[in-house]
């Protein structure tokens, strides 16, 4: 982590200004770096937006319904699955909801073979064996096995099972366009 040095109560009324000129030049270039870090910096047509939030550290805040029914806060805390990385919360006066649930997704035709996915995340391969379709996840998706498959398909086959050993995903009997979610909290 950087520590970025900052001068309060600069200038200061009673100096004379040229001599809070170099602490002055110091403040406005430690405001630069700090702008910098996850901003459209100056003299970019987006200054000031967001390009990204980075969180060096994660931990769980208060509550926000201290504050009022109307505050909420986003932030990283140790993950549910693997303690030791960090995941995504949303929290309100009402509950706590997991926004990095969602580890994978594809949407894929069974009648073709190999399946090619139509849309996707976090897919690294696409297979096909004895009617099964498989799919293998991107290395470090999800830990472990503990996940929920989500199946949909437009012929609404309830035939469709899934067995998962991680990072595989496999799917038997799926019909008409068929889609799937891995979820892990």
């Amino acid at each position: 982590m950087t520590l970025i040095a900052f001068n309060q109560n600069i200038p200061n009324p009673p100096n004379n200004p040229s001599s809070d000129v170099p602490l002055m030049q110091s403040n406005t270039n430690s405001e630069f770096s700090i702008w910098a870090v996850d901003h459209f910096t100056f003299n970019n047509n987006n200054s000031g937006w967001h390009q990204q939030n980075t969180y060096p550290v994660f931990s769980t805040p208060s509550s926000p319904s201290s504050i009022g029914p109307e505050a909420s806060v986003a932030y990283p805390s140790p993950g549910i699955a693997d303690a030791s990385h960090a995941q995504y919360y949303f929290q309100n006066a009402l509950a706590t909801f997991p926004l990095s649930a969602i580890k994978a997704f594809g949407v894929f035709v069974p009648s073709e073979i190999p399946p090619v996915l139509t849309n996707g995340f976090n897919i690294a391969s696409t297979g096909f064996s004895a009617g099964t379709y498989t799919f293998t996840l991107n290395t470090n998706v999800v830990s472990g096995n503990n996940v929920a498959v989500l199946i949909t398909n437009s012929r609404l086959n309830i035939n469709a099972n899934w067995t998962f050993s991680n990072p595989i995903l496999s799917i038997t009997n799926p019909a008409g366009n068929c889609s799937f979610l891995v979820l892990q909290i």
